[in-house]
């Protein structure tokens, strides 16, 4: 999965997806445009169950500044892909915010940035980004729950 960089003011960025040949490293098949809605960029693809998870940091330029995170979901890798809608607020600071998505141990995280690092007298800004981690719950339905970015990120017990 790769985006393209928006070519013009006013441009939007766009989402592929292609397979691998087995080194990694070649395009194996066609090249298939999966943009969904308010797209920006930071791509994350995941699956649990029968179910595909597209995480992206989104954008919607007419009421927003900040990205956030939003996601959709599929029945197949190769769509059609529902938009389900944001996942996260922005990131602290910070006018972008990426995710990552892994299970460990029965339990689902997502990882993401924000700008609180502080470095000397130097509050956070686009060049100290911070990772941070939060729990990661799924509804019945195979929807995720909204994401409230917290300062103790994992080190809280995960909502039950």
């Amino acid at each position: 999965m790769t985006t393209a960089p928006p070519g013009s003011p006013g441009a939007t960025a766009k989402a592929y997806i292609a397979k691998l040949k087995p080194n990694m490293i070649e395009i194996d098949g066609p090249v298939t445009e999966i943009t969904p809605p308010h797209f920006e960029e930071g791509p994350w693809l995941h699956k649990r169950g029968d179910l595909y998870y597209l995480t992206y940091a989104s954008l919607d330029r007419a009421t927003h500044r900040d990205e956030k995170v939003s996601y959709a979901t599929a029945p197949s890798i190769h769509g059609p892909w529902t938009y389900r809608g944001e996942l996260t607020g922005s990131g602290k600071y910070s006018f972008t915010i990426h995710p990552g998505i892994a299970e460990f141990k029965g339990d689902w995280y997502l990882f993401l940035h924000n700008a609180a690092l502080t470095v000397g007298d130097q509050n956070g800004s686009i060049g100290r980004r911070a990772v941070t981690v939060e729990h990661l719950q799924y509804n019945a339905d195979g929807t995720m729950r909204p994401v409230v970015q917290t300062e103790a990120g994992v080190s809280a017990p995960p909502p039950r």
